[in-house]
C-alpha cells in the first residue's frame, strides 16, 4: 500500500469502532474522491481549532460567545441540571420537548475495560455549579448500559461525598437495558425524562 494510504488507513483506525479493513477502504474512497471534496474535509477539519466550548456546561458555543444558547437562555429552568455523556444525548433530549432546564456534558464515561473516566475538570465544574445553591436537582442521564450505570453511581458518590444539597434522580426505565441514549426516540426519551426516579429513596 502507498505509504501516505497506510498513514491514513492507520489515523482512521482511532475513530471508534472503525477496524483495519473499514479504515482501508475509507482511506481508498478519499483517494478516488473528487480533489474538491478532500480540500472541503481538511478545511472543515482544520476549523476544529475553532471550535469552543460552554464554559458552563461544555456543549459547543458560538464563536465569539462563552455560553451555548441554553446557557444563556433566560427561559431555561436553572434550578435543574441534566448530566449527559456527550453533545449528543444534548440534542437528542431537547428533540423531545421534554425538557427546559439546563445541561453538563461530560464528554466521557466510566469504562473501566478502556480505563477510562469523564474529564476530570468538567466534573469539578459540575460540582462547583451544583454548589452555588440555585440547583434543586441534578438528573443523571446515562445510557442504560454497564457503563452509563457506572458513571451515574461516580457522579452521585461525588455529589454525597461533597455534601452537596440537591436531588438527584436519574431517568426512568422506559429505556430498555443496553440502550445508549442517542439511540432512544424521542418519545421513549420523553418518558423517562417525565418519570425520573430519585436515587435518594
Amino acid at each position: 500500500m502507498n505509504s501516505t494510504v497506510e498513514k491514513l488507513a492507520m489515523l482512521l483506525r482511532r475513530f471508534p469502532g472503525i477496524g483495519f479493513k473499514r479504515a482501508r477502504e475509507m482511506a481508498e474512497f478519499l483517494l478516488k474522491e473528487n480533489p474538491s471534496f478532500r480540500k472541503e474535509l481538511i478545511d472543515t477539519i482544520k476549523e476544529l481549532d475553532e471550535v469552543k466550548l460552554c464554559k458552563d456546561c461544555f456543549y459547543y458555543a458560538e464563536p465569539a460567545e462563552d455560553l451555548c444558547y441554553i446557557c444563556s437562555s433566560s427561559s431555561r429552568d436553572r434550578s435543574v441540571i441534566c448530566v449527559v455523556e456527550d453533545t449528543e444525548s444534548v440534542d437528542r433530549i431537547e428533540e423531545t420537548g421534554a425538557y427546559t432546564g439546563l445541561y453538563h456534558v461530560l464528554w466521557g464515561i466510566v469504562d473501566m475495560k478502556k480505563g477510562q473516566m469523564p474529564d476530570p475538570d468538567k466534573v469539578e465544574r459540575l460540582m462547583q455549579r451544583l454548589s452555588t445553591g440555585e440547583v434543586k436537582e441534578v438528573i443523571l442521564a446515562m445510557s442504560a448500559t454497564t457503563e452509563g450505570e457506572l458513571t451515574a453511581e461516580y457522579i452521585a458518590d461525588e455529589i454525597r461525598e461533597r455534601g452537596i444539597n440537591v436531588k438527584i434522580t436519574t431517568l426512568a426505565r422506559g429505556i430498555s437495558v443496553g440502550t445508549e441514549i442517542t439511540f432512544a426516540s424521542p418519545e421513549t426519551l420523553a418518558r423517562a425524562i417525565e418519570g425520573r426516579v430519585s436515587l435518594d429513596d
